[in-house]
């Protein structure tokens, strides 16, 4: 039986476009040097908790051509991906939650960004529990992250499902013996659900 709910924040609940795209179309900068710092400095597996990013990407903007104070720089990022809920997603969760003890989210995001969320989609209400990366230490690319979540709740692996569009975040779930969901579309996502006995 399935006592918990746990579902990918961007890519699936939220959509936008991507900042690093912005930053390669307008200023030049490349995408491995972004996701570079992005993934290496700002957001590793092991992160430091409720710490600040903008100090890790101050070094660079002049190089790259942005002459901006750390509110302008998170405003135009923010503003720049135009991220916008997945209505019909959210209506998902509701049906599950209706079925399960217990919601969650899990996310790799910065301190940032985290809290543009947070104040930004009241959706996010729907949730019993939040796990950003940057309040807790570790990125879905940890067993530690899963099994962080599972223990909040008090649940077994195989209580959980685990919904996410990242193929490596769904492996790594289910090699700890989580239910885990690799989403691709919503007829897939929707019969998976059925055969852990969720009815969507």
């Amino acid at each position: 039986m399935i006592k918990l709910a746990i579902f990918d924040l961007d890519g699936f609940l939220l959509q936008g476009s991507r900042f690093s795209d912005f930053l390669e179309k307008e200023y030049h900068v490349s995408k491995p040097e972004f996701l570079g710092i992005l993934r290496g400095r700002v957001m590793p597996p092991k992160c430091d908790i409720n710490t600040p990013s903008f100090p890790a990407w101050e070094p660079y903007l002049s190089v790259w051509g942005l002459h901006v104070n750390e509110q302008e720089f998170f405003d135009l990022w923010f503003k720049t991906e135009g991220t916008h809920e997945v209505m019909e997603h959210f209506e998902l969760v509701k049906k599950v939650k209706s079925q399960v003890e217990k919601v969650a989210v899990m996310s790799d995001n910065f301190f940032e960004r985290a809290d543009w969320i947070k104040k930004t989609f009241p959706s996010m209400q729907l949730f019993d529990f939040m796990y950003f990366s940057c309040e807790n230490g570790f990125t879905k690319a940890t067993e530690r992250s899963y099994k962080m979540v599972l223990e909040h709740f008090g649940v077994q692996p195989d209580e959980t499902v685990f919904i996410d569009d990242d193929e490596d975040s769904a492996k790594l779930a289910t090699s700890l013996g989580i239910h885990a969901i690799y989403f691709r579309n919503a007829d897939q996502l929707k019969q998976e659900l059925s055969q852990v006995g969720l009815s969507v």
